[in-house]
């Protein structure tokens, strides 16, 4: 439910995730404003608008969840300042990698293993701004002499510790000794250099979706 008087009546949104944050961005400064919705999705954009400095001033922000036992309000300002913007700008990347909505999940890899790596990112390491940067840019379609594009290549030895944080950093050298000292294959493996990009691409297009909350009428 969206109760205000100025909010412009075209737009462009397929999804009401984008649309209830892209509405969150056009209230004026010092506002209170209260998002009540069940999705993650949503909290995680709200966490970008926050981390992007695009929630106007002085204004504060709560996301409310939950029902019962289980409701919750939190505040959106407070959270985003103790996991650090600069983590909170890489979440939308890494939603929408580690599996969202649209699929794309990896086999025996949680939700919470993903998040307990991405933790362990420095600001510095160049996996934390790939997850930044993803719905930014587009990124080549092929492989580069059997290598990921520049554009991806900082993930791959991020996917590596998910599967074995003291293994090979590569994707070949790490399903090879997989294979060679746990007997594991098939979907067990980490994908391949081959089947990994794909993912990437429709990783970075489900984050161009989920940043369009910019605009109200997004291409």
């Amino acid at each position: 439910k969206i109760v205000h008087s100025s909010f412009e009546t075209k737009h462009g949104h397929e999804e009401a995730d984008t649309l209830m944050v892209h509405h969150v961005m056009t209230i004026a400064s010092n506002s209170v404003i209260d998002v009540w919705s069940p999705d993650t999705d949503v909290f995680i954009l709200l966490l970008d608008l926050v981390a992007h400095g695009r929630l106007g001033h002085g204004s504060k922000l709560y996301f409310v969840t939950g029902k019962g036992t289980k409701h919750m309000k939190i505040d959106i300002v407070e959270r985003a300042h103790a996991y650090r913007l600069e983590k909170c700008k890489g979440l939308v990347g890494l939603h929408n990698f580690s599996g969202a909505d649209w699929g794309g999940k990896f086999v025996g890899i949680s939700k919470k293993s993903w998040i307990n790596a991405y933790e362990r990112l420095r600001n510095q390491d160049l996996a934390l701004s790939f997850f930044v940067n993803l719905g930014e840019q587009l990124i080549p379609t092929q492989l580069e002499n059997g290598a990921l594009p520049a554009a991806a290549q900082p993930v791959e030895a991020f996917v590596c510790q998910l599967y074995s944080r003291h293994g090979p950093n590569t994707l070949p050298d790490l399903r090879w000794n997989l294979f060679q000292t746990r007997n594991l294959e098939g979907e067990m493996l980490p994908p391949t250099r081959a089947s990994l990009l794909p993912h990437i691409l429709r990783a970075n297009f489900s984050a161009m979706v989920s940043k369009s909350y910019l605009t109200a009428l997004p291409h």
